[in-house]
């Protein structure tokens, strides 16, 4: 979806900084790292995808799921992106997935993946007071201003 703002509008009408990805949800047909680790929670976030999306013709290496598939990586919108990963989360591997696709892809930005180890996906949302979620606040803050 983040593809489109660089595809549909080659001279924006409001200027878009950077993407931020929280345990961003990308899936893939193919397992990468450790995804089959934890089977069940992958076999969830998977039926998940299909159940949600199911007239997909690519089904789980469809571009919207599977950002490595998107012939269009390259032209991102923005020139900064920053991808928060949970160190417990299945998905965690499709975030650093995620930045060696871009960097593949010859688009011209900076990318960063920051993970937190022990945690697991979106832990943030609920134990907003831990001290790695305020951590991942003040990074993401530094972010928005830098």
């Amino acid at each position: 979806m983040a593809i489109r703002v660089g595809l549909e509008n080659p001279v924006p009408v409001i200027k878009i900084d950077g993407l931020f990805l929280n345990c961003p949800y990308f899936l893939g047909k193919r397992a990468i790292g450790n995804e089959i680790g934890d089977a069940y929670a992958l076999n969830q976030m998977q039926r998940l995808w299909v159940y949600g999306y199911p007239k997909s013709k690519s089904g789980l290496d469809d571009p919207l799921v599977n950002a490595g598939m998107d012939p269009g990586l390259r032209r991102l919108g923005w020139k900064r992106v920053i991808v928060f990963v949970a160190g417990n989360d299945v998905l965690r591997f499709r975030g650093w997935y995620y930045e060696r696709e871009l960097k593949k892809s010859v688009w011209i930005g900076d990318v960063k993946v920051v993970e937190f180890g022990g945690e697991n996906h979106v832990f943030n949302l609920g134990k907003p007071d831990s001290p790695k979620a305020i951590e991942m606040l003040k990074l993401l803050a530094y972010f928005l201003n830098g």
